[in-house]
């Protein structure tokens, strides 16, 4: 966010904290600030408008066999769209600046992650004065009014909105509580991190987005969706359970019950891009 963009012939960059996650993200977006907002979005300059933007959310994260849970923030780093279909049934994934990690987010969940960037803004008073953070704050605040006019779950999405600050005076107060802690308040009693039948995800397929450099341009990169399978319960011991991953290309991978249901929830998102799903109809068609 602390980049400046190219002014003729010069390029100047000026190091920050968490700059890596989202600098190219945040000049791509300027440059598209440059251009007069339309009145009236289409489909691909909607999605172009949204690469860059900030989200937050409330997320759980293992750091050193420690789950810690609180509001992350994050850049929105691409949009996930399949041809033929409705830009409501787009995916978004933000990237956070903790370590990298990534969540695939709906449209509801996009929406929501602006909305409490909105509210909560990033972690620092000194950052939050920044004027590439109102910039920000700006573009996000036209981008969540296009959502809002052209889609009519996100007007239902509002609603709920309005009526969680109206009762708690803060969005934060219920969209800010992290996920394990949700469910050990529903079930009056902390959550340890272990599911109850963990044997459930077992041969599941799941799907995961990893980045890599771009084949074409090593100094660029792309995100590729990588298929695998649960194979077995690779550790109960301690305070979480965990799943062990193989991926079709035999890479391995040790999963909590997040990243089980994320990359569950991803899987069916994706699984007509599944090469092992379109072997088994292909059989099934020869049968």
């Amino acid at each position: 966010p602390q980049a400046s963009f190219p002014q003729e012939n010069t390029v100047n960059f000026v190091t920050k904290a968490n700059l890596v996650p989202y600098a190219i993200h945040h000049l791509l977006q300027a440059n598209a600030e440059k251009k007069p907002a339309p009145e009236s979005d289409t489909d691909d300059e909607h999605r172009e408008r949204l690469v860059g933007l900030r989200g937050a959310r409330a997320a759980s994260f293992n750091v050193n066999n420690q789950v810690k849970g609180g509001i992350f923030r994050g850049t929105i780093v691409l949009v996930l769209h399949e041809s033929g279909k409705s830009p409501q049934e787009d995916t978004f994934e933000i990237l956070f600046d903790n370590d990298g990690e990534r969540q695939v987010l709906d449209l509801v969940e996009l929406y929501d992650a602006l909305a409490l960037y909105m509210e909560v803004g990033e972690e620092t008073e000194e950052e939050n004065k920044l004027d590439w953070v109102a910039k920000k704050r700006e573009t996000s605040k036209n981008v969540q009014a296009c959502l809002l006019k052209k889609f009519s779950k996100i007007q239902k999405r509002q609603e709920e909105l309005d009526a969680i600050l109206e009762t708690e005076g803060s969005i934060a107060k219920v969209l800010g509580i992290p996920p394990l802690v949700q469910r050990g308040k529903k079930r009056s009693r902390p959550s340890d991190g272990k599911h109850p039948n963990p044997q459930q995800f077992v041969s599941k397929r799941i799907a995961k987005w990893f980045e890599g450099p771009d084949p074409d341009d090593p100094t660029k990169s792309v995100s590729s969706l990588f298929f695998g399978t649960i194979d077995y319960i690779s550790n109960q011991e301690g305070k979480e359970t965990w799943w062990h991953v193989t991926y079709d290309d035999d890479d391995m991978e040790d999963f909590d019950i997040r990243q089980v249901r994320q990359g569950i929830a991803d899987y069916e998102k994706n699984k007509s891009k599944d090469p092992k799903n379109n072997q088994e109809d292909e059989k099934a068609e020869a049968v």
